[in-house]
């Protein structure tokens, strides 16, 4: 019996001990290059399974801790807030915005501011230029809302709310309101005409209608003298009981009166009734300075040598003191003044009129 025996067709050999050929026993074979390589891809597979179990872990407990209520102060919430407001760390930004954001911002502002500036420049220089003129009006003649329409107007003014002088004669503080207002108001004239040398102010008598010059730039001077017994040194006849009112038209640039009959006076003519037949009974008789008489009938006279008004240094506007002599004690008079021998001045009891209507009431 031979011990060896020529190999066969498989691989490996066999070894034949008498007790059973070698095919009997098991076979070893070295580990192939496949096996390893799936080895090593289960163990990366499973690493990686860990890692995403790992992270999906973090993520829910992250989750789970911010679907947490904050327990803390609403106040510490706040302020919290309101400090990362200010500035916040991870975003870099304050005041939420960032340098770049402010930078944007801060310019936008300065075009926007810089071309309303230019706007306001030009409108300025428009207006005051082009369009304003300091020595006539914008708007003249028909074309103003005054319509060459002067309105008479009184001194003092009691109240912008009302037309009623009301005071006691027998106490001072009761009327100094109203003299107060009248030495103010005549001041203008007096103080003008005594501190002013440089204003070309000619002379005009009223009486003759003769003015100084005939160039109408140059105001007529009004003399303050023309208004005795009503000026500041009698307190205006309050004290007497006895007050006055001045009445005067509004200035209208370039009015010129149109007297309606020369023949019946030069001058515009002023009076004041009662606006009822009680009215008159209770008023009694008014004093006017300046004054004149036709037919029996006083009146204040306005001359029409103070006009046109040209807005020249100096002009002052003429004035009527009217004199209540005796009016009747503790009734409400209720008073109409109306200007007469004009023609281009309203007669409609309107705010463009020449009536003008107020109340005396005395203690």
């Amino acid at each position: 019996m031979s011990f060896f025996r020529a190999p066969s067709e498989s691989k490996g050999f066999e070894l034949d001990d008498g007790a059973g050929s070698l095919d009997a026993q098991p076979r070893r074979t070295a580990p192939s290059v496949t096996g390893a390589s799936s080895a090593a891809g289960g163990s990366v597979a499973a690493r990686s399974h860990i890692t995403k179990a790992s992270r999906y872990t973090q993520q829910t407990f992250t989750n789970t801790a911010s679907e947490l209520p904050d327990r803390r102060p609403a106040l510490v919430r706040e302020a919290e807030a309101f400090l990362m407001y200010l500035y916040n760390p991870e975003s870099g930004t304050i005041l939420d915005r960032t340098l770049p954001q402010f930078f944007a911002l801060m310019l936008s502002y300065f075009i926007f501011y810089s071309l309303i500036i230019i706007l306001l420049i030009i409108s300025y220089v428009i207006f005051s230029f082009l369009v304003i003129n300091e020595d006539t009006p914008h708007l003249t003649g028909e074309q103003n809302v005054l319509r060459l329409s002067p309105a008479l107007a009184m001194r003092p003014v009691p109240d912008f709310m009302g037309t009623l002088i009301r005071f006691r004669q027998t106490r001072p503080e009761s009327y100094l309101i109203y003299t107060t207002h009248l030495q103010a108001y005549l001041d203008q004239y007096e103080l003008f005409y005594n501190t002013e040398r440089d204003v070309n102010i000619v002379d005009c008598n009223i009486e003759t209608q003769e003015r100084g010059s005939p160039d109408p730039n140059d105001p007529c001077r009004f003399e303050l003298s023309w208004l005795d017994p009503c000026s500041k040194q009698g307190f205006f006849g309050y004290p007497r009981g006895s007050p006055c009112v001045l009445l005067k038209l509004n200035r209208v640039f370039g009015w010129v009166p149109d007297i309606i009959s020369n023949s019946t006076s030069y001058n515009m003519l002023v009076r004041c009734n009662g606006r009822t037949d009680t009215d008159r009974e209770n008023m009694g008789q008014i004093k006017y300075y300046p004054s004149e008489t036709i037919k029996g009938v006083e009146y204040g006279i306005m001359s029409p040598l103070f006009y046109p008004y040209l807005t020249q240094v100096g002009y002052r506007s003429p004035l009527v003191a009217a004199r209540f002599v005796s009016p009747k004690r503790n009734v409400v008079i209720m008073v109409e003044c109306r200007v007469y021998n004009v023609r281009n001045v309203r007669t409609t009891n309107d705010l463009r009129s020449d009536r003008l209507a107020f109340e005396l009431m005395i203690d």
